[in-house]
Formats: structure tokens, sequence, C-alpha cells
């Protein structure tokens, strides 16, 4: 994956030399890494891959070049991969499992498109996801269905201006045969059938208004959005007994449903835009009612070194609820976009 994205960055750099003159796309495409460390106790590697196609061209010299889609919208498709890599540290006593790292893969296949209307601007869409999710240690078996899908609907009020309604769902189910754990030589754990599905449902409104203050445009943005969470845990039941001298351990069958209140989200931020080609982007999210999130924030870099070729960076940082440890989520990343 990583190669694809180095591949995507010299095909930006051809694309750049060649249309630096231009001032419409009909394609844009993007790579991008990221990394993210949650304390010592999880790591995340993530690249990604996407394209995007308007059906009618986009014209760029409306303002920055940031903002040319929005300034310009029209009718669009794309399709995005992902791949993650995750490695979590088990925490417990010495000795207690045959290994102390995790990995975990999860690819993620994506579509989604927007409908707009050219003479009222209101636009309607959507995205589908679907995951690919491996069997990490300790799990003899697993059957993973993951997927999420959202719908969005909006209006251009005027040029500069948008209001959204967006509503998502992301679900997985998952049958996992966890492998027999030896605790002591005549003591062992046998292998356990688990049975998952967890639903988290998201309504949201979002607004974007672009304005210019003498020579310097900027944005300014928010979104409100409540999310509800429902996880389904089956039974959880003993497969067979180990042979030789181990001795299982007896486990209960329950099967317990949990829903959590509802939590909100609201965030607020603006890019400026110093030049066309430059933007700097600040956000603030704060969670009421979210048992694992307290605060976010957000900051990143868009410079178009050509005038169809840009280079993102980016950092975020979201903190864990009081009481929680690690206290933060720390995250940066590089994208790079070739349009034509």
């Amino acid at each position: 994956m990583l190669r694809t994205v180095l591949a995507v960055i010299a095909f930006c750099g051809c694309v750049s030399a060649s249309g630096a003159g231009a001032d419409e796309f009909s394609w844009e495409l993007s790579g991008a890494y990221s990394q993210s460390e949650l304390g010592d106790y999880l790591n995340t590697d993530r690249s990604d891959l996407g394209s995007t196609y308007y059906f009618d061209v986009v014209d760029d010299s409306r303002g920055p070049y940031g903002l040319a889609a929005f300034l310009d919208p029209g009718t669009r498709i794309s399709a995005a991969l992902a791949h993650d890599r995750q490695s979590s540290r088990v925490i417990a006593p010495p000795g207690l499992f045959p290994v102390t790292e995790v990995n975990r893969t999860v690819d993620d296949y994506s579509v989604a498109g927007r409908y707009v209307l050219p003479a009222s601007k209101w636009y309607a869409g959507g995205s589908y996801t679907m995951s690919s999710v491996t069997n990490p240690p300790l799990i003899q078996f697993a059957e993973f269905d993951q997927k999420s899908y959202s719908v969005v609907a909006g209006k251009y009020l005027g040029p500069k201006t948008s209001l959204e309604l967006s509503m998502s769902r992301f679900r997985q189910q998952a049958v996992q045969v966890l492998a027999s754990i030896c605790l002591r030589p005549t003591i062992c754990i046998p292998p356990l059938a688990l049975e998952q599905d967890a639903r988290i449902d998201e309504v949201g409104m979002s607004f974007v208004h672009v304005r210019r203050f003498r020579a310097l445009d900027y944005s300014l943005f928010g979104r409100a959005a409540q999310t509800s969470t429902h996880l389904r845990m089956g039974s959880l039941v003993p497969l067979t007994s180990p042979g030789g001298p181990c001795v299982p351990v007896s486990t209960s069958t329950t099967s317990v449903e949990l829903a959590a209140p509802d939590a909100w989200a609201y965030s607020v931020g603006t890019e400026l835009f110093p030049t066309q080609k430059i933007g700097v982007r600040v956000a603030y999210i704060t969670f009421n009612d979210d048992p694992t999130r307290d605060d976010a924030y957000e900051v990143d870099a868009t410079w178009f070194f050509r005038r169809k070729a840009g280079v993102q960076f980016a950092w975020s940082q979201t903190r864990s609820a009081p009481g929680l440890a690690p206290r933060s989520n720390d995250t940066g990343a590089v994208r790079f976009i070739g349009r034509l």
C-alpha cells in the first residue's frame, strides 16, 4: 500500500507539470498515510487511496484552490480503499498469555456519491464502506461482517454557504473462537465461542460559510451530532476440554445487551487562506455524555505547490474522558492531492 501511495505522489508531480496553466479539473486523486498512538497501548498505521470524478468540470479560479469543489459544486462519485494495521499490548501478569502484542489489520473499500440539482443547489448523496478484518492471535476462527453506510441531504444557501443533514450507521457482527489458554500447567481455559453485534448510529447537522476580509479568504464551519451505541454479547460457552493434564476452568453461559446513553459532539473551526495556494485549518471538538472521549483538537495545513498538485499535513489529538488511561490519542498524517 505504501508503494501505491508513492506512485500517486509521482503521478501528482506529472499532473502538476503538465497542467499548471489550466483552471478546470474533472478528477481528483489522493494518497495519504497516517499514524496514531494511544499511549503505549495501541499504535495504528493507516494508508489510503482515493479518487473522485466530477461530472461537470470544476472551476478552481473562483477562490482558494482548497475550496474549488465547494465554490463550484456539482454531481460527483468517488471510490477509496484503506489499509489499517493496529498493534496493541496485552496487559496481563507475565506468563499468563503466550503473546504480549496483538496485531490486527482492517481493509476498507468505500464508494460514495452526491447529486446536485443545478438550479436550486439542493443535493443528496450517500456512502457505503465494506471492511475485511483479519484474525488476530489467540483467535482460532472468526467471521466478521463489518460495514458502514451514510446518507446526506443539504442545500447551498448562495454561492458561499451550505447547510447539511447526515445520518450514518456502523455495524459489526462477529463470531469468534478464542484459543485455549493455560494459566498453569494444570489449569486451562478451554476454547470459547463469542458472538458480538455492535451498532453505532449517528445523526448530525453541519454548515460551511466562506467569507472574505480585505485580501484574506477564510471559512467557518461547525457541526452537532448525536451518537447512539448498542452492543449485544452472545453466549460465552466452552467448546471442548483440552487434553492432557489440563483441568478446564468452568465458564458460565451469558448473554448481555448494552445501550450507552446518547452522546453529543459539537465542533467548530476555521480555515484561513493567506493565498490561493495555502490553507491553514484549526478545529475544536467537545464531547458530552461520551464515556470514552472528552475533547479533541485538529490542525492541518494544505499547500498547492502546483495548481493541480498539493500536499496536506495534519495533526490531531483526542483526549480521553477523565479517569481513563492513557489520556490522549495523537495522530499525524500527510496527504497528497492531484487533479486533472
